[in-house]
């Protein structure tokens, strides 16, 4: 039975006894119970946007620096450098000493002076030729010895050659045109061309070379003198008063020493190369002519 009808069924009892009871009160009320256990949590919902990136945070400090690596390897050698230039060559220097006997006077060399720098050294010629000079023709002839073949001929422009040398140190080859002026032609072994051409005086006959001292000298029959021509300019140096009827000459290298031979005087002029004067006339019974034009490298 509910409280409601217990409570009807109390009021009807009394009012069956004729008694009043005291008037009805309202009975307390329930008090709440106590919290139940939280429920298990729910399940998570959707991500939301992702949010705008920060601004960068300050650079941290620079790292410590590594070690070296390896050493690659050496590369190549690089090209040898110019060789420099050879110094002048040294001027032998000569003192003489003259003793005088009943006989006459005797020569004998002085002290030999100090020797000088060595003088330059050119390149040593390849071409392997001989040169001829033609004294009716305007061109020098070119043989070449390994064929025993003519090669081409070298144009020079004139004629009456009358003699020719070589100096194989520096490639040059020399030939004495006997014009009006006399001339010297420098013609370069290498390529068989013309370099210059020389005034050194007239009635040229023969020509030679001092490799030492790279000097040509270059006679001058009817004038009696000798013209002496650096070969390193092409520029006469000086001019030697010889004897009557020069023709030939001759050089010593080794010696410092030239010889013209002298036809007209029977004689043959000895000159000093490094001062370029006469040191004696020998004389001969014979004519000391003699003609040979031909030289090879």
């Amino acid at each position: 039975m509910d409280l409601k009808s217990k409570i009807r069924k109390r009021i009807r009892h009394r009012h069956i006894k004729g008694t009043h009871g005291a008037s009805w009160t309202s009975g307390s009320h329930r008090t709440n119970g106590a919290t139940g256990s939280t429920g298990p949590t729910g399940a998570d919902g959707v991500t939301g946007a992702t949010g705008p990136t920060g601004t960068d945070g300050i650079t941290g400090a620079t790292g410590p620096t590594g070690t070296d690596g390896v050493t690659g390897a050496t590369g190549p050698t690089g090209t040898d450098g110019i060789t420099g230039t050879t110094g002048t060559d040294g001027r032998r220097r000569r003192h003489r000493t003259y003793w005088t006997f009943g006989c006459g006077r005797h020569y004998r060399g002085g002290i030999t002076g100090p020797t000088g720098n060595t003088g330059p050294q050119g390149p040593r010629a390849t071409t392997n030729q001989v040169y001829v000079s033609n004294s009716g023709s305007t061109s020098v002839s070119v043989i070449d010895k390994d064929t025993n073949q003519l090669a081409p001929s070298i144009p020079i422009g004139t004629n009456n050659q009358t003699g020719l040398a070589i100096n194989p140190l520096t490639n040059r080859v020399y030939v004495s045109i006997n014009t009006v002026p006399a001339r010297v032609i420098v013609i370069d072994s290498r390529d068989n061309t013309v370099v210059t051409s020389i005034t050194t005086g007239r009635n040229k006959w023969a020509v030679s070379v001092d490799t030492a001292l790279n000097q040509i000298y270059a006679v001058n029959t009817s004038s009696a003198k000798v013209s002496v021509i650096d070969g390193n300019t092409n520029n006469i140096v000086a001019t030697v008063t010889t004897s009557s009827g020069d023709h030939q000459i001759a050089v010593n290298p080794a010696a410092g020493r030239y010889y013209v031979a002298n036809n007209n005087g029977n004689q043959v002029t000895v000159i000093d190369a490094n001062t370029n004067t006469v040191i004696k006339w020998e004389s001969r019974n014979r004519s000391a002519r003699r003609s040979d034009h031909k030289q090879h490298l």
